[in-house]
């Protein structure tokens, strides 16, 4: 995000809807905690598109990026780690994981490769992206 336009011109001039998608499934889906950045989903294409926005748009480094695996079933950690980090970008080393118990045992879990968060804490760039979003839902009125 460019920092010396003001909030309102940046929403005018987006470089694409790539952004404007972002920016919304981040209004939509995104933590509203103040201190960082961070979007929850089981769907591979949400978690891309805004792990895309982070490292390309808002110029995040990789390394900084983190995640957080939420699953239900013990086998398959390794490869929903490896899944994971491949949509998002975020290192394997930087995935924690929470295990889930699944109380109900005769049902297959749905969320083969469980739900992932994808954060980065910068409280500078959750108020950017903040006001992107008061931004956009302005565009509306």
């Amino acid at each position: 995000m460019v920092r010396s336009l003001n909030t309102y011109n940046y929403i005018m001039n987006l470089n694409s809807q790539f952004e404007l998608i972002a920016l919304t499934l981040y209004w939509a889906e995104g933590s509203k905690y103040r201190k960082r950045v961070e979007i929850t989903n089981s769907d591979s294409k949400v978690i891309d598109i805004f792990s895309r926005f982070l490292l390309l748009h808002c110029s995040v480094p990789k390394d900084k990026l983190k995640g957080r695996l939420q699953i239900h079933d013990k086998k398959n950690i390794k490869s929903a780690i490896k899944f994971w980090s491949k949509i998002s970008g975020v290192p394997e080393n930087s995935i924690s994981v929470t295990l889930k118990a699944n109380k109900k045992s005769n049902k297959t879990n749905k969320h083969k490769n469980g739900i992932f968060s994808v954060r980065y804490n910068s409280v500078g760039l959750k108020k950017l992206i903040d006001e992107a979003i008061d931004a956009i839902k302005c565009l509306g009125s």
